[in-house]
């Protein structure tokens, strides 16, 4: 793995996580993944450990204009902050040989910032807006992608704004479950994400948990939205996400 992030620019061109970076974050997360137990994953109850073979991905290639993707079923995708972070997940989730192949045309990203929005759409092809609540509006699956500290406010729109039976997958770093749900209503679905810088070059690892009301059906758009950058690893005890952060935030 450590060799396939060396050569990561094949992936992204922008990358600029140099090969001495890339070596470093994926073994600390190893040395933390052993130390944790989270290394034997395969093994132990409690834990879920998978990945995604893009090689395998040979219906997507035979049928290029053909969505596969069980993503399909969410009706918009929407993106709030169009951070580094944000980038990753979106480049991942449009590419053709990843797991999600989900159409630009269906998301959108909101985000202050009008050169970071035309990235999005110019680059990308992807729709953007600096309103949140335009974003989600009818938002199947919403990827909370801020800062900690814009996130009240963030939350506080959100909550206003957000469709019923909406999963919101938050990356934003130490912020707990409880915190999210508190913010957005105890009855939204909500995913707490914990992903890495080499998820950047399609190599990451995220750690992530669920609200207890997440439904199977959006625990799969969650392992998808992961594995589009990389690897994943759910947990179903918050403190892991505490050590991945250690690391990653």
């Amino acid at each position: 793995e450590v060799e396939a992030m060396y050569n990561a620019r094949a992936y992204n061109p922008k990358c600029e996580l140099g090969k001495a970076g890339c070596s470093v974050f994926v073994n600390m997360h190893a040395l933390v993944l052993r130390r944790s137990g989270l290394a034997a994953a395969r093994s132990r109850p409690g834990l879920r450990f998978q990945s995604y073979d893009s090689s395998s991905s040979v219906a997507a290639k035979d049928e290029p204009n053909i969505r596969h993707s069980n993503l399909g079923k969410v009706t918009r995708l929407a993106v709030i902050g169009g951070g580094k972070m944000a980038e990753a997940l979106v480049c991942g989730l449009i590419s053709e040989t990843g797991p999600a192949r989900v159409d630009p045309a269906n998301m959108m990203v909101s985000d202050p910032h009008p050169a970071r929005r035309a990235m999005f759409t110019d680059g990308m092809g992807v729709p953007s807006t600096p309103s949140n609540a335009e974003a989600v509006d009818g938002a199947g699956l919403v990827l909370l992608c801020v800062k900690p500290q814009t996130l009240p406010k963030a939350l506080a729109e959100l909550k206003e704004s957000l469709s019923d039976g909406a999963l919101v997958v938050s990356i934003a770093a130490g912020e707990m479950l409880e915190t999210l749900q508190g913010g957005l209503g105890t009855e939204m679905s909500v995913v707490r994400a914990m992903p890495n810088t080499p998820a950047m070059v399609g190599k990451g690892m995220t750690v992530w948990i669920a609200s207890e009301n997440v439904s199977e059906e959006q625990r799969e758009f969650a392992q998808l939205v992961f594995q589009s950058c990389g690897k994943e690893v759910e947990v179903f005890d918050e403190s892991y996400l505490d050590m991945a952060t250690a690391i990653s935030g």
